[in-house]
């Protein structure tokens, strides 16, 4: 898509216009990085503002593209989303990992928008598995453990339940019997 946006930016806007092909190609690289696929118009003077949008970022945006051909992360929504927290429209197909990581991070997008989560993105359970594991090895008990952590309320942007106290410490004890 970069290589497609360069030969579209490296002729004039009239020469774009007047050649069939990289009208198309403005068309089609315009509807995918600004309109998440969708149709847009055809007339000389939205392909003249097509051009203009594309000579002001759509090199970065057809980068943001490439990136987001290589990320892990699967959001649960379609299509383009405006999200409030962040003032900005996010497109389901153009979301990279780290964008989602943000987006996490800052409560603007909960684990519930994924079918799938980032690579690198630590829901703090999985710190916390550890370390319940670890007092599990050095013989705390897990009524000890619950104690020591009675005044922990979330964890990983979930609220501290017995059923995920539960969940948490089954996991550990499977960390522990797998090391062993």
């Amino acid at each position: 898509m970069v290589d497609e946006v360069k030969k579209i930016l490296s002729h004039s806007s009239g020469e774009v216009i007047a050649d069939p092909e990289l009208c198309f190609s403005l068309i089609k690289c315009y509807s995918r990085l600004y309109k998440g696929g969708c149709s847009v118009r055809t007339c000389k003077n939205s392909l003249s503002l097509y051009y203009k949008i594309l000579q002001k970022n759509g090199i970065e945006m057809a980068t943001i593209n490439e990136q987001a051909k290589e990320r892990t992360c699967v959001p649960a929504f379609k299509g383009i989303k405006y999200i409030s927290r962040a003032a900005k429209y996010f497109n389901a197909d153009l979301l990279t990992d780290r964008d989602a990581i943000f987006l996490l991070t800052h409560k603007c997008l909960t684990e519930e928008d994924f079918i799938k989560l980032p690579t690198g993105w630590n829901t703090g359970q999985e710190d916390c598995i550890l370390e319940i594991a670890d007092l599990l090895a050095q013989g705390m008990s897990v009524k000890a453990i619950k104690e020591k952590y009675k005044d922990v309320k979330e964890i990983g942007g979930k609220e501290c339940t017995k059923e995920l106290w539960t969940e948490l410490i089954k996991e550990a004890r499977k960390l522990n019997e797998v090391s062993k």
